[in-house]
């Protein structure tokens, strides 16, 4: 049994250091590191709402969010044209739907969800850091959202912000059960690594168990006295309980959509995983990328520290005989440092035996680096210079970072659909008059508030339909909408015949010389269709159980 004097508990206890060396560190750190590292969480939060969302990740799940908002459907993920999601569990999805719920369907809503996620990432990681000295803990914060990939991600509405707070929640939680500083501490750690396993499942899914219990396993293998240790946690129970919490809704969502289980566990992970430009991917592609390219993804997404850190390789060696420092004495009752390595390496190792990945899969590893990262340079006793290079580096992150956010706001965004909307309002158009080139994005369905139901393809658009019934031939969808890319390959001949109105966020809105129809529902892949999106069918002889129809909303 272990004693009750193990150390602290998943969220701190008593300072592990001396008051002087706090107090030290405090007057050292705090001009700079502090004031840095909240400055550049504050202009994160500041910019959520400052740019459009992108076409077609994050507004992809921000329209998913507002459909199950407008439906009250918290169950079946939905896409634009009433097509089921399969791709993704919920759990993101459930989050910006909250924060649409409060506070209205606009990129705030959307995105305020996942910073707050980022923020609950902040406090694991200074949990975690802070019980190797405050001087590590300030330093882990300030190289975590100085990363450019956790930085980016703080504030992007996706699913792996998700599955970056379920891991660390989970690992967190399992060091905490060993080093817990009595039996409720311990207790607490377990009830969060199966929080993080349940909340990795309907994050992401599967692949949750293996960041989470991946490191886990390799860190027992460390050592007979680290497998007593994890052999202690009651692993039964942690087990149990992160399945009775996810599996529901896995069932749910079988249930309603019969065939979601099939693709979403043979499909979206075994194939996408094994099989190499995957071609059954029914959103989008698998992202086919040269095998090992996830450490390059992993440089660079921690940048700019992966280039100012080593220049603190020279001289180092001197410095340290110099002056031989010696390391405040911690009580730590484990070495977490084969635990962190393992949390930064098993999933960099795993996705590189896979060729389909995308940069946003290093995510999980950052608060892991951040804290080794940390300690070694804690190491170091020339201070000033560490803090003037960590510094640094969260100035050029501020400055790059402002400076784009500014370019997307002013510009309209990254292949956003919200300016050009917005261009047909001030000419006086209503949005429904807007019939776009191919399917509608999903930001033309969230900005319109689901009100875009159909598009024309190229075949449609060049045959000239006629008006649609009902509707005056002078106000029957007067005005196209197409992205830069799809008008551009169009021939000149063609393109002469419609005016352009307005060039705004990688679309373009076209004055049509005659009314055209849109093509209706979108329950297939669209001939004439260049974003090679398929699509899922509902209907009633399909596999759509329960209702998918769109409840009509105001435009904005």
């Amino acid at each position: 049994m272990m004693d009750a004097s193990r150390g602290p508990s998943l969220f701190g206890s008593r300072p592990p250091v001396a008051l002087p060396y706090a107090l030290r560190c405090l007057r050292i750190v705090a001009p700079k590191l502090v004031l840095l590292t909240a400055a550049i969480v504050a202009l994160r939060f500041a910019m959520l709402g400052s740019y459009p969302l992108s076409d077609n990740t994050e507004s992809r799940y921000a329209e998913i969010a507002r459909h199950m908002v407008a439906s009250a459907n918290w169950v079946t993920l939905m896409l634009p044209g009433d097509v089921v999601f399969w791709g993704k569990p919920p759990l993101s999805s459930w989050a910006s739907a909250a924060g649409l719920q409060i506070f209205g369907i606009n990129e705030w809503g959307a995105r305020l969800p996942v910073a707050m996620m980022g923020l609950g990432v902040t406090a694991l990681t200074w949990a975690w850091a802070k019980a190797h000295g405050l001087r590590v803990g300030l330093l882990a914060l300030s190289l975590l959202w100085g990363s450019v990939v956790f930085f980016a991600s703080a504030g992007a509405v996706m699913t792996d912000m998700a599955l970056m707070l379920s891991v660390t929640l989970g690992l967190s939680g399992f060091r905490s059960a060993l080093a817990g500083a009595d039996a409720r501490s311990r207790r607490l750690g377990a009830i969060c690594l199966a929080a993080g396993l349940a909340a990795g499942l309907l994050a992401k899914g599967p692949v949750a168990i293996i960041l989470i219990l991946g490191p886990i396993v390799i860190y027992a293998a460390t050592g007979r006295q680290a497998l007593r240790y994890t052999w202690a946690v009651p692993w039964f129970k942690v087990l149990l309980a992160s399945m009775v919490i996810a599996l529901p809704w896995y069932a749910l969502a079988e249930v309603r959509t019969p065939g979601f289980l099939e693709y979403f566990f043979v499909g979206e992970h075994w194939k996408r995983f094994t099989e190499p430009g995957w071609t059954g991917d029914l959103y989008g592609t698998a992202h086919e990328q040269p095998r090992g390219l996830i450490w390059l993804f992993l440089a660079c997404g921690l940048m700019p520290w992966t280039l100012l850190v080593p220049f603190l390789l020279i001289g180092r060696s001197q410095a340290l005989r110099s002056t031989n420092p010696r390391p405040p004495r911690l009580s730590l009752p484990i070495d977490d440092a084969p635990l962190l390595i393992a949390w930064l390496l098993v999933p960099v190792l795993f996705f590189t035996l896979s060729r389909n990945i995308l940069w946003t899969y290093i995510l999980p590893v950052v608060p892991a680096a951040a804290i080794l990262c940390a300690r070694w340079l804690a190491r170091d006793p020339r201070q000033r210079r560490v803090h003037a290079t960590v510094c640094a580096g969260l100035i050029v992150v501020m400055a790059v970072a402002s400076s784009l956010l500014l370019w997307q706001a002013d510009s309209g965004g990254v292949r956003s659909a919200k300016g050009i909307l917005a261009a047909a309002k001030t000419q006086g158009h209503a949005i429904r008059e807007v019939v776009f080139l191919g399917p509608v994005p999903s930001s033309a369905s969230f900005y319109s508030r689901g009100n875009l139901t159909g598009g024309v393809t190229i075949e449609q658009l060049m045959a000239g339909l006629d008006v649609p019934s009902g509707m005056s031939a002078e106000h029957a969808h007067q005005l196209i909408a197409a992205s830069s890319r799809d008008w551009e390959a169009l021939p000149d001949a063609f393109r002469r015949g419609y005016p352009i109105l307005a060039h705004v966020g990688g679309y373009v809105l076209l004055e049509s010389p005659r009314g055209v129809t849109p093509a209706g529902r979108q329950t297939g892949v669209s001939a004439g269709t260049t974003t090679g999106e398929a699509r899922v069918p509902l209907d009633s002889r399909d596999v759509c159980v329960d209702s998918c129809r769109r409840p009509t909303e105001p435009a904005v």
